[in-house]
């Protein structure tokens, strides 16, 4: 280590500002003992103590160097003021010279030992601001490391593909209980969601929580005027859409309103916490993936039946073209308010059931077919990055060449 030579040089640099001072107030204070006692306004008694005096006080402030400075400057007044020689004078004083030489080792010993624990406790304490210091900036780099890698993992890499696998055999599981209890474990193992629930909407006004996931500090049942009801449950039950606060922070992230076909709240995910250290917009762009995700598959299997009703064929959701455009135009308009990206493909010419059940095995479960006329037909790539869509739009048209296939670059027209 380095450091021994760093202390010594601030040791001297602490130390040798004090002797120019102790010099020039030794020399100030013996003239002026010597000009009161020249003036005869000191008897040798008063002279006698106002030097022992002196000599504690420099003791006191200076340490041993203060009481070697005092001693010497007081052995040259006494020589220069007193008649008497030292000898003799030691002589007459023994005690009380004893006395005082006793209490001025003692004082500049005690003065120099707390001078130095006080430096070394300075010279320590420099020593530990420097290693903490040091541990800051490597507890910093390790952070801004560790939440590349988090964002990464969790972005670019495999997590939010696999769990969109898991999502989809979501739509597998009958039970309702056990299809929410896999919902609220798939937030937690993907979305570092530590505390979730479903809300059944029972009534107008109340409330019944149906699933639950980590220590929720909701009640098991809810009515609308309670003060305890979460804001964004009134919100979710309001707008019907997915709630996403202004401002989050760690609690009550997001609501997740499940719908009937003719728009009636039936459930509302509520994820209540997730992990503090977790929090980033990656992870809330997560989460707005996810939660479309879900919504899409659950409110497929659930009304599965009614959509049916909506549909041109029975084995494939193709929306009739009574009320396709309707349709289309809010999930466009729903996409835009959450800036999701999609894409829409035109297919013309035959469209048969056969063909639609084709091209719903080639594309992604929440992606919608909706049916203009007897020959064309939209299909609403939901959530797709705009670099993978040749390769859908390809794998379609080598499915189905006897259709004409391409990309529909004006949506608006579409609806209107």
């Amino acid at each position: 280590m380095n450091a021994g030579p760093r202390h010594r040089v601030k040791t001297m640099k602490l130390a040798l500002p004090k002797f120019p001072a102790l010099i020039f107030e030794s020399m100030a204070t013996s003239a002026l003992l010597g000009y009161l006692k020249v003036q005869a306004y000191l008897s040798d008694e008063l002279f006698f103590l106002f030097l022992s005096l002196f000599c504690l006080i420099f003791s006191l402030y200076y340490g041993l160097s203060g009481a070697w400075a005092s001693i010497l400057f007081a052995i040259f007044l006494n020589a220069m003021f007193l008649q008497n020689d030292f000898v003799d004078l030691f002589s007459r004083f023994y005690l009380e010279l004893s006395f005082l030489m006793a209490a001025v080792t003692i004082t500049a010993f005690n003065r120099s030992g707390m001078e130095k624990k006080t430096i070394r406790t300075e010279l320590l304490n420099q020593v530990l601001n420097q290693r903490v210091e040091r541990l800051n900036i490597e507890l910093s780099e390790k952070n801004r490391a560790l939440q590349d890698v988090f964002r990464e993992a969790l972005i670019d890499m495999e997590s939010p593909r696999i769990m969109y696998q898991t999502i989809r055999c979501l739509e597998y599981i009958q039970d309702r209980k056990s299809l929410f209890n896999e919902i609220l474990n798939i937030l937690y193992v993907y979305c570092h969601v530590e505390k979730s629930c479903v809300y059944e909407f029972v009534s107008k006004n109340q409330f019944k929580k149906v699933a639950t996931f980590g220590t929720s500090n909701l009640p098991e049942n809810i009515r609308w005027n309670e003060q305890r009801l979460p804001e964004i449950l009134r919100v979710a039950q309001r707008q019907k859409e997915i709630i996403v606060p202004m401002k989050f922070s760690n609690r009550f992230i997001m609501a997740v309103p499940i719908l009937s076909t003719s728009g009636k709240l039936l459930y509302i995910i509520l994820i209540e916490e997730v992990r503090f250290i977790s929090m980033s917009d990656a992870l809330l762009n997560l989460l707005k993936v996810a939660a479309f995700w879900m919504k899409s598959i659950i409110e497929n299997q659930f009304h599965r039946e009614e959509f049916l009703l909506l549909s041109a064929f029975q084995t494939v959701v193709v929306y009739r073209k009574e009320i396709s455009k309707k349709i289309f135009r809010s999930s466009i308009m729903s996409h835009e308010r959450y800036r999701l990206p999609y894409a829409c493909i035109w297919i013309r010419g035959e469209i048969t059931e056969a063909a639609c059940r084709e091209a719903n095995s080639l594309v992604r479960i929440h992606d919608e077919f909706f049916l203009l006329s007897d020959t064309e037909l939209i299909l609403l790539l939901t959530m797709i990055t705009e670099s993978n869509v040749p390769f859908v739009l390809k794998r379609i048209q080598e499915a189905l060449p006897h259709l004409e296939i391409g990309r529909e670059t004006n949506v608006d027209s579409v609806y209107r």
